[in-house]
């Protein structure tokens, strides 16, 4: 397997044999503040859509790569549906990238000629996070059993910041049945008149469970409210219709 980088001040903490929890996360967190990085949703519900959660970079180069994401057939995209460890990813090597160009941004030229790291998660079969670092001055090579122990101590990133959102949701949340009902049918890709012939109601009530649903999980459309409900675990779309 090829070597990736991997920041030197995590790869510093191998060497503490029971390095405490505190220590580790706050090392993590130093990483994710002191390093440009960005933070994305994948979800793949009726197609893959990328949603930024957190990034300290320029809003055109986070909201290229929420692109690339979202497009099946890129270098990024691809790369990351075959790996199964972090990897590193250069932007100049996706097709045609030489004929984007975004002259409003000073950092695009740096981002154009950087590595950058890709860790990530795959929290459900429909959602993927995924933290990126960009053009890391402090990276080493890392062999593949010390790039696994970081991996795993970077769930702390996904656990505390990109999971962060939980917090904001009500702890005593209560969807009922039927917006529940109505967010699992959407999952599947049905119109809000499909849904009310599935579940013998009128469209107009099945967009007021829907609407519902979506103000209790502090959600801003449909699909969000889908993705947190599954990460809350108050929607399973793996279960029978």
């Amino acid at each position: 397997m090829a070597p990736v980088a991997v920041p030197t001040s995590l790869l510093d903490l191998l060497g503490d044999e029971k390095p405490s929890a505190e220590n580790i996360g706050a090392e993590v967190g130093a990483i994710v503040k002191s390093r440009r990085y960005t933070i994305l949703r994948l979800t793949k519900l009726n197609g893959l859509q990328a949603s930024l959660v957190e990034s300290s970079v320029d809003p055109c180069v986070s909201g290229y790569i929420a692109d690339l994401l979202a497009d099946e057939e890129s270098v990024l995209s691809r790369k990351l549906a075959s790996s199964v460890v972090p990897f590193i990813w250069k932007p100049a090597k996706e097709p045609f990238f030489d004929r984007v160009a975004y002259p409003g941004s000073a950092e695009w030229s740096d981002f154009a000629s950087s590595s950058c790291t890709v860790f990530f998660r795959r929290n459900t079969p429909t959602e993927t996070l995924l933290f990126i670092t960009h053009g890391s001055a402090e990276a080493l090579f890392a062999d593949t059993e010390a790039l696994m122990v970081c991996q795993g101590w970077l769930q702390v990133v996904f656990d505390e910041i990109v999971m962060e959102p939980r917090s904001r949701v009500d702890p005593h949340i209560r969807v009922t049945v039927r917006e529940r009902e109505c967010l699992r049918w959407c999952a599947e890709g049905k119109t809000s008149e499909e849904i009310g012939i599935i579940l013998s109601l009128s469209t107009h009530t099945v967009n007021h469970y829907l609407i519902s649903a979506t103000k209790k999980l502090n959600a801003v459309n449909r699909v969000h409210a889908i993705t947190t409900a599954i990460r809350l675990g108050l929607l399973d779309i793996n279960s029978p219709l």
